[in-house]
């Protein structure tokens, strides 16, 4: 039985004699690690940098467009985005099927052309095509953020995951700048909104074309080729892991904040003003995102959480101030933005990372995470015309904190990032339930690695009989 490292490793019966045997295996096993991993993280790095780009150019286009949907088409904004966010949460299951049909680079490009198409119905509004558009766009960001995270995670180790998320969501974050600044100029200098969409529909096309320089991953849920009942139970199975629920009251938390900050407080902004205050937040989302990785890495999962349900509190806090006042002063709602992407860019960036080292390389694990999110987006974006918005903000408080020490508990079980322990994560996700730990649904649970640091067991050494032929 050998190893990775090609070097013979004991059998399943065999006893290390000597400690230094023991040092000498560890150090070869070590060594080679880091020598195979040093170009693994810089070619990582690299490929999640041009897949941020990827995603930049296009939601420059797409949230320049979807920040406008309110403040420009009223009701029909709120339906619309409604429309996008149903099949987004319904459709959810369906994308390890989709990605086992067709690659994941390709699937990335095709979802992303929904985008451009739905932009495009902005330059005229015929609500049938509008409507239509909205929805191919919820079934296409399905597969697109789905793929995304088999990208990611096949792009990095349980060692580069929090810092290379970090890279992406910061990279993509600053489409909510130059997106938003570019749609706040153009109406500023007096261009007509269809003249707005003509150009954000012309960006999202060139941006496609950026995703087929991306190398393709191949999901760990496509590679066992399974059938659309397990694809299907792969995604569905996960609202019972015990991980995964501890999850979910901060998804319902993130589902009224994200309900509140794209569709109530650009509403009460304005088209003239939204873009340049949502820019001003997408620096802070951008700036935090690229801070989040290595601060999860300085200072631990749960400290990070708690820093981000602060800001959760204070930005509900603020924007029940002004709506309970009437406030409307732009630097209000500058500040209330800003509160609103600090928050934003440490959850998801904990909340993304956090779902790659539990269930690495496999669409299943984002999939239910969005199909949960959204489901309840969907709702909130549907009542929203009709239910107070003080009533939205006290909601998120409430659910925000029990989130908030539903995670703390989750990140205490969430091993060190380091190659070895990423091997065992693999080995300890759901899918392998031959494995040799105490509970599968534990995979943080460092069974293997404590067994080799402890000395075997002297009582097998001890026997007083040898083996024997039982034929």
């Amino acid at each position: 039985m050998t190893d990775d490292s090609g070097a013979e490793g004991p059998q399943p019966g065999a006893i290390l004699t000597t400690n230094a045997e023991i040092q000498h295996d560890e150090e070869f096993d070590n060594s080679q690690i880091t020598t195979e991993s040093a170009s693994d993280v810089r070619r990582g790095r690299l490929r999640v940098a041009l897949l941020g780009t990827s995603f930049l150019l296009l939601f420059s286009a797409y949230n320049g467009t979807q920040n406008l949907q309110t403040a420009v088409n009223g009701k029909l904004g709120y339906w619309s985005l409604a429309c996008i966010y149903a099949p987004l949460s319904f459709f959810n299951p369906f994308t390890p099927l989709i990605l086992n049909k067709i690659s994941t680079k390709w699937a990335t490009i095709l979802s992303a052309t929904t985008y451009v198409l739905y932009i495009g119905t902005n330059i005229r509004i015929i609500p049938a095509l509008y409507f239509i558009s909205s929805i191919l766009l919820g079934v296409g960001a399905c597969i697109l953020w789905a793929a995304q995270g088999v990208l990611m995670s096949g792009y990095s180790t349980a060692e580069t995951m929090a810092f290379n998320t970090s890279i992406f969501y910061g990279l993509h974050s600053l489409s909510n700048v130059f997106g938003n600044v570019a749609s706040s100029i153009f109406f500023q200098i007096g261009l007509s909104t269809s003249t707005v969409f003509i150009i954000l529909t012309c960006l999202a096309a060139g941006a496609n074309g950026s995703f087929f320089l991306l190398s393709d991953v191949t999901s760990e849920d496509i590679s066992k080729g399974g059938t659309l009942k397990n694809l299907l139970l792969a995604t569905i199975v996960l609202f019972k892991d015990k991980r995964f629920l501890l999850m979910t009251p901060l998804g319902l938390f993130l589902s009224f904040h994200k309900c509140l900050f794209w569709a109530t407080v650009p509403a009460l902004i304005g088209k003239d003003y939204v873009g340049f205050i949502i820019a001003c937040g997408g620096v802070v989302l951008s700036l935090g995102s690229f801070v989040g990785g290595p601060l999860i890495n300085l200072m631990g999962r749960a400290r990070v959480i708690l820093l981000g349900g602060i800001f959760g509190i204070l930005s509900q806090g603020l924007l029940a101030i002004v709506l309970l006042f009437g406030i409307t002063k732009i630097w209000w709602f500058a500040a209330l933005v800003l509160l609103q992407a600090c928050t934003e860019c440490l959850f998801e960036v904990l909340v993304m990372s956090t779902i790659g080292l539990l269930w690495p390389q496999r669409a299943a694990g984002f999939s239910a995470w969005r199909l949960f999110i959204f489901f309840f987006l969907t709702v909130w974006f549907m009542t929203a015309p009709w239910i107070p918005s003080w009533v939205l903000v006290v909601s998120a408080v409430i659910t925000l904190l029990p989130g908030l020490f539903a995670f703390v508990y989750l990140a205490n079980h969430i091993p060190s990032p380091n190659p070895q322990a990423h091997k065992k994560l693999i080995e300890m996700t759901p899918t392998h339930t031959e494995t040799h730990s105490s509970s599968p649904a534990e995979p943080g649970t460092p069974t293997a690695l404590p067994k080799q640091e402890q000395a075997p067991e002297p009582e097998p050494e001890q026997e007083p009989h040898p083996p024997t032929d039982t034929n």
